[in-house]
């Protein structure tokens, strides 16, 4: 797309909080805050086209306050031991929209690619994300096609205090380079 920029901060600007709020509250029905305990410990992607912010993502990186899907869900000492994925550092990335005209295969694809490389910055080895079934079965498919390595996990045995306990089952997507022998998945 023609115009794209990708900028990385810190602290990013009230109007990225108000779209990402919008975009999740009308476009996929989902009430958040505009901002949550993990935006002040996270890096943020801002996608920006022709310098208008149209999307963005966070990336939290553990073990900084924990990443939301291992505080909120209990989840990630489940998958590590069931799973026997290889003890290495691990980062999450949350709260990724756009606005809906913008949504391109291309844009989500450099999102990723934007998220693996600055994974790699942070030295660590496994990026997850939780997603619902389709979302999850098409990030594996982009990032299959960028080179990574990943997995679906589903997990139904979600813990009662969980935020996400009432949805029965989460999918998690992990995320891992091919090219690096430390970062497969043991096999089971």
């Amino acid at each position: 797309m023609k115009g794209l920029q990708f900028e990385w901060t810190l602290n990013p600007s009230n109007q990225y909080y108000k779209l990402r709020s919008g975009v999740y509250a009308y476009d996929l029905r989902i009430n958040i805050p505009l901002t949550d305990k993990y935006d002040g410990v996270s890096d943020h992607l801002m996608v920006l086209l022709n310098d208008e912010i149209i999307g963005g993502a966070r990336l939290t990186i553990s073990p900084s306050e924990g990443v939301p899907l291992e505080l909120e869900t209990c989840l990630l000492e489940k998958i590590y031991s069931k799973h026997h994925l290889i003890d290495f550092g691990y980062g999450e990335v949350t709260r990724l929209f756009l606005r809906k005209e913008n949504r391109t295969r291309e844009t989500v694809t450099s999102i990723y690619s934007m998220m693996n490389s600055r994974r790699k910055e942070y030295g660590v080895h496994y990026l997850f994300s939780f997603q619902p079934k389709t979302q999850a079965r098409l990030t594996a498919i982009i990032c299959k096609n960028l080179g990574y390595q990943t997995k679906i996990f589903v997990v139904d045995d979600i813990c009662e205090e969980s935020l996400y306990s009432h949805l029965g089952k989460i999918y998690i997507i992990a995320i891992t380079n091919k090219n690096d022998l430390r970062w497969r998945f043991h096999r089971q």
